[in-house]
């Protein structure tokens, strides 16, 4: 399944939804926080205003983008991707679907799976003072070096609803 086809399939209208997958999403950030942080400094990408939500692809092969009809199908889902950081990390997973595809790449996991995932499993965030990224918990916006040492976290299935359930 493509980066459009997961987030256009997504089930944005279950508001419960987030809630249920709480200890997942969290989890999942944390994952997806973990992984570009670690593909940042593969690629010496410079500290900048919005990290974590940055386009890895214009850093990794930055003529291979997504086509703007694609880009455009987002209008789709706007409403539920709300404020701009979302959007921002939404459009830069299906630029790097065309990367990945594409791109000889250093044996490091898709840094926007777990971006996906947490979507996939009740919507949206918000950035929370430019300090958290909330939605019902809050993940620290951190420095990168601050998450890519930080052990990896399973987003297997089983390992997501385990966390839903303990």
């Amino acid at each position: 399944m493509t980066a459009l086809s997961r987030l256009l399939a997504a089930d944005w209208e279950n508001q419960d939804l987030g809630l249920d997958h709480i200890r997942s999403r969290t989890k999942l950030m944390v994952e997806f926080l973990r992984r570009i942080a670690l593909w940042s400094d593969a690629y010496d990408v410079p500290p900048q205003r919005h990290w974590p939500f940055i386009d890895l692809g214009t850093y990794v092969a930055p003529d291979l983008r997504a086509a703007p009809d694609v880009l455009d199908r987002l209008t789709e889902v706007e409403t539920y991707l709300g404020r701009y950081e979302a959007r921002r990390a939404a459009e830069a997973a299906l630029h790097w679907d065309v990367v990945k595809g594409a791109a000889d790449l250093p044996d490091l996991p898709d840094p926007y799976e777990p971006y996906l995932l947490f979507l996939e499993r009740g919507g949206g965030f918000y950035i929370d003072k430019g300090l958290f990224i909330d939605f019902y918990a809050a993940v620290p916006m951190k420095r990168p070096q601050d998450w890519r040492d930080r052990k990896p976290v399973p987003i297997d299935p089983a390992s997501l609803d385990a966390y839903d359930t303990a």
